[in-house]
């Protein structure tokens, strides 16, 4: 296997990353953790908050958070 070196590794690198940039700029900027606590804390339909629903309101971000 060999190896891009100079001019056409910088020109691969850059086509990589205007790629990455495009496809960055489509997705939607998802709701800032802070925002999503204070949801749920301010919900004046509950008493308490439960792990249960920490978990369904963060979904797949609740790993790290709830470390």
């Amino acid at each position: 296997m060999s190896r891009m070196s100079g001019p056409a590794a910088r020109a691969r690198a850059r086509a990589v990353a205007a790629k990455l940039r495009a496809r960055l700029a489509r997705q939607p900027r998802p709701e800032r953790l802070s925002d999503l606590l204070t949801e749920l804390a301010e919900d004046q339909g509950r008493e308490r908050i439960a792990l249960s629903d920490l978990l369904d309101r963060l979904s797949v971000r609740a790993f790290g958070p709830l470390l």
